[in-house]
């Protein structure tokens, strides 16, 4: 029998914990980190809080735990909001794990395409300074001035 201790960020004021814990909270990455992350005021961003869920391996029972009753913060790698939208395309049908891929998908998807503004970026400034370089080069050559300082120096 393991000896279950309640994460500091499960606390009362924020969710109504359950008599029994669930054994998926053992796995939680969540009980490593600042429980504030999981709980962003209004306003605040929680895309730290859903990186965290996204390499957890309780992702999927925390999502269901968080769909089958109304909970606050960050649960499953979604916000309460995201989780709205969850609730009723699970109640519709789709399977968790397929609406979990999904948000995977995306999430791989924004990054590569940010991975790729970022080089396509890096190429033009690159290749500002290259042609800035050039342009300063072919000055130097064709300016007689700057000929008659060099053969001064």
């Amino acid at each position: 029998m393991s000896v279950y201790t309640i994460p500091a960020w499960l606390r009362a004021d924020r969710i109504a914990i359950p008599p029994q814990p669930p054994e998926w909270v053992d796995l939680a990455l969540c009980a490593e980190v600042s429980g504030d992350l999981f709980f962003p005021e209004d306003g605040q961003n929680s895309a730290t809080a859903r990186a965290v869920c996204r390499s957890c391996e309780a992702r999927l029972p925390c999502l269901r735990e968080a769909t089958d009753r109304p909970v606050e913060g960050v649960w499953g790698g979604f916000s309460e909001r995201a989780r709205k939208d969850i609730h009723s395309r699970h109640v519709a049908g789709e399977s968790l794990e397929d609406i979990i891929a999904e948000d995977d998908a995306r999430y791989y998807e924004r990054l590569e395409g940010a991975a790729e503004r970022a080089a396509a970026a890096n190429r033009r400034e690159r290749d500002r300074q290259h042609l800035k370089y050039a342009a300063a080069c072919d000055a130097a050559t064709t300016d007689p001035t700057a000929q008659s300082r060099e053969k001064a120096a």
